[in-house]
């Protein structure tokens, strides 16, 4: 954990001083830390002096102090532990292996990759603390097929399909190749229910008998109506199956001050010390 320096002093007064290295790269480091030692400050090569503390601050305080050994000690441009990220790492693993940094100081994880480019020294501590939280079941109802969209989503489909339906009826009404050119009645006349059976037929995926337009305009709108329905189908459909697959997924919390996981702790504490009978 790393704090800014008392306001008023300008120094750490029980914390361990450490350096923030707004940069990258060996002799940028060095030259910051250089600059710290000697008490200036450098504008194309900053740094920001911080106070750290906790465990491995305290352990490396007291391996410098029986070893009699000194040390800088400065944090990552980037305050990253170390990744592997298109064949290059960062983080901590990058100062060590460009050799700007003998070792790092960390609550540290050690992993295959690590492994391969870094040594690791003995494990020193292990936290055993877990988080247990309850299984959020989701009970299904009759809205469920409506959940893959938002209801904003479901009114622009809705208003889409009935203006398309509104203006092939105008086309057929209106154009003289249409079935009724110019409002005349013929044996087989478009309506306003031709267009509303077709566009909704369509967007719901079912072969009906209806009536086709023959005005190329309305034909134009009723291919770009199918078009549009084929990713209307194939959204909905991926998102009902994702929406099904995490129906069972459990409750995402983002910190132990969320409200329930302070009652599943305090229950915890309570049942531990038989406060509350198991």
């Amino acid at each position: 954990m790393d704090i800014f320096p008392h306001p008023d002093y300008g120094y750490c007064a029980t914390e361990t001083p450490c350096v923030y290295i707004n940069n990258t790269g060996r002799d940028n480091v060095i030259r910051a830390l250089k600059d710290y030692e000697n008490g200036t400050v450098n504008s194309s090569n900053p740094y920001v002096l911080k106070c750290c503390r906790g465990l491995s601050v305290d352990l490396l305080n007291r391996l410098a102090r029986d070893l009699d050994f000194d040390y800088d000690l400065y944090i990552v441009a980037d305050t990253t532990y170390g990744k592997e990220v298109n064949g290059t790492w960062n983080g901590m693993i990058r100062e060590l292996m460009t050799g700007t940094a003998h070792m790092a100081v960390a609550a540290f994880s050690i992993t295959r990759d690590r492994v391969r480019v870094i040594d690791f020294s003995s494990i020193y501590f292990f936290s055993g603390f877990s988080i247990l939280y309850t299984e959020k079941q989701r009970a299904s109802n009759m809205q469920a097929f409506l959940d893959p969209f938002a209801p904003s989503v479901w009114f622009a489909i809705l208003i889409g399909a009935t203006l398309t339906a509104i203006a092939m009826g105008i086309f057929e009404w209106n154009s003289p190749f249409g079935l009724n050119p110019w409002g005349k009645k013929r044996k087989q006349n478009y309506t306003l229910g031709s267009g509303m059976t077709m566009v909704y037929s369509v967007l719901f995926g079912h072969t009906v008998k209806t009536k086709s337009p023959k005005a190329w305009p309305s034909k134009v709108m009723q291919n770009l109506w199918a078009s549009s329905c084929i990713f209307v189908i194939a959204s909905y459909t991926a998102n009902l199956a994702a929406f099904i697959a995490g129906k069972h997924a459990g409750i995402i919390y983002r910190s132990v001050h969320d409200s329930w996981v302070s009652i599943i702790i305090f229950n915890f504490l309570t049942i531990s010390e038989g406060k509350v009978p198991l």
